[in-house]
């Protein structure tokens, strides 16, 4: 899968999704954070990535984390900011 590259598409993304969801939706969004299995597979390739040892599969697998993770960041703070709640959580 991949995502747009561009900070602006995202941003448009993630102010749709954010503009259809109800206050239920926005504060689930809002509180998301990885299992452990996926964030221990995450810090397994960032550790990966930063020692140069990753292979293709992995490069492939963790540029998609990362693609994932600056949209769900931006819909996090879209849904932290149509409710009002503080932006650092």
């Amino acid at each position: 899968m991949s995502l747009p590259s561009s900070p602006g598409l995202l941003e448009a993304l993630a102010d749709t999704v954010a503009a259809c969801l109800d206050a239920p939706s926005l504060r689930a969004i809002a509180n998301m954070e990885l299992d452990s299995k996926t964030r221990k597979r995450l810090d397994e390739l960032a550790e990966k990535a930063n020692e140069g040892q990753l292979s293709a599969d992995e490069r492939v697998e963790y540029q998609s984390f990362i693609g994932v993770s600056e949209f769900l960041g931006l819909a996090q703070l879209r849904a932290r900011t149509r409710l009002g709640l503080p932006l650092a959580s």
